[in-house]
């Protein structure tokens, strides 16, 4: 029988800032407290202490098993492990397993990736300089976009790593522009 914070059964997962997990069979220690990634990858550092011989580490990250674990004896721990895991958009669950000869610990962490976004502005116009109502500017391969109004104007946050917006209206040639703060297309 596993005794676990927050909770009576088999996982912690409370989603508290720490989601550390303490009980007769080992500890885990969630080294970083990220709640937010802005880059692709996450970094997850866990430390492991254990009552008997730590006989497997295993990560999963929204059910997918990751191999390839760093885990030495490190800072006071049986086990620290160091994992660079990649994250997909949105809401991600991270599972630590620890197995010893005394049976099976786990906790759980919910990590959310979003992207770095900016806001660009702009106003598109015609040949003529006269303001084109409802053009649609998008980010290309995102789901980033904005139409502009009836002055011209368009507003569009996009991610940090999009350098370029594709512009089109009906009757018109579609354009791919470089992105600047403000721009008139």
């Amino acid at each position: 029988n596993l005794s676990f914070v927050g909770t009576s059964g088999g996982v912690n997962n409370n989603n508290n800032n720490n989601n550390n997990y303490k009980g007769n069979l080992a500890s885990i220690e969630w080294l970083n407290m990220a709640s937010k990634v802005t880059s692709g990858s996450y970094r997850l550092k866990a430390g492991i202490k254990s009552s008997s011989k730590i006989e497997e580490v295993n990560i999963f990250v929204n059910g997918q098993s990751h191999r390839g674990i760093s885990a030495v004896n490190n800072d006071g721990y049986d086990m620290l492990v160091d994992k660079e895991l990649d994250l997909v958009l949105g809401s991600n669950t991270i599972v630590v397993e620890v197995k010893n000869a005394a049976g099976l610990a786990k906790t759980e962490k919910i990590i959310s990736y979003v992207k770095s976004t900016r806001t660009v502005k702009g106003c598109i116009v015609d040949n003529n300089g006269k303001p084109v109502v409802g053009a649609t500017i998008i980010a290309p391969d995102s789901q980033y976009g904005a139409v502009s109004d009836i002055k011209c104007n368009f507003t569009i946050n996009i991610p940090n790593d999009v350098y370029r917006l594709h512009v089109s209206y009906v009757g018109m040639n579609e354009k791919e522009v470089p992105v600047e703060d403000f721009m008139r297309i």
